[in-house]
Formats: structure tokens, C-alpha cells, sequence
């Protein structure tokens, strides 16, 4: 890092909100019973693409139907998952496939900053 690369930055970070995918966030609240979460009181408020962007993701995984409102049964066993929303998606349908043991090893891999011990 040079000395011009360092004053080239920002003064502060833009808010993790809106760097982060929404995805969790937005189901959660779903599950919370929130419907409308374009209006919600968000303290620092993530841009509409990003919220619209995690609407999508969720309805693509059918944790959410055509009215944005949370699927039964499927979207609340997300919502229940403390795993991301892919994953959650991914396990519960690793059943179907038979392939629950792997899908039960790749979700916990990907749950820990490193697998090796130093």
C-alpha cells in the first residue's frame, strides 16, 4: 500500500447493510410476520436493488410466493434454519435426492472460517 493508495480511500466503509446479501434478513422478518419490508424502519436503510434483488433469491428458492408473503411449509423451514438461505434450500432437499449425509458435510464446511487447526 502506498501513500497516495491510502489517502485514495474513503474516509469510513459504506454500512455492511448494504454491502451484504439480504436474503436471511428479509426471511427472517418474513418470519417475524413483517409482510411489507420495503416500508420497514430500517435504522440505516439498504438501497431498494438490494432488497428487491434478495425478494428474488428467495422466490426463486420458493421461500416466497407471487405476493411476497412467506411460503408454508417450505419457506418457514428456512426461516427456522440458521443456515443461509441456498443451504436451508439444499438441505431440505438433500432428502429427496439421497445425498443428505454430503450436503449435511458441505453445509457444515462452509459454516467455519477455516478448516485447518494451526
Amino acid at each position: 500500500c502506498t501513500e497516495i493508495a491510502f489517502r485514495d480511500l474513503p474516509e469510513t466503509a459504506p454500512p455492511e447493510m448494504i454491502r451484504s446479501d439480504l436474503a436471511a434478513t428479509v426471511l427472517q422478518l418474513k418470519a417475524l410476520g413483517i409482510d411489507n419490508i420495503m416500508n420497514f424502519e430500517w435504522l440505516s436503510p439498504p438501497p431498494a436493488a438490494n432488497m428487491i434483488k434478495a425478494l428474488e433469491l428467495l422466490y426463486a428458492l420458493q421461500a416466497v410466493d407471487d405476493d411476497a408473503r412467506l411460503t408454508k411449509p417450505l419457506g418457514m423451514h428456512l426461516a427456522e434454519l440458521p443456515l443461509e438461505p441456498q443451504l436451508g434450500k439444499a438441505l431440505l432437499v438433500s432428502g429427496e435426492l439421497g445425498c443428505v449425509q454430503e450436503m449435511l458435510t458441505v453445509s457444515a464446511y462452509l459454516q467455519v472460517q477455516t478448516l485447518w487447526v494451526s
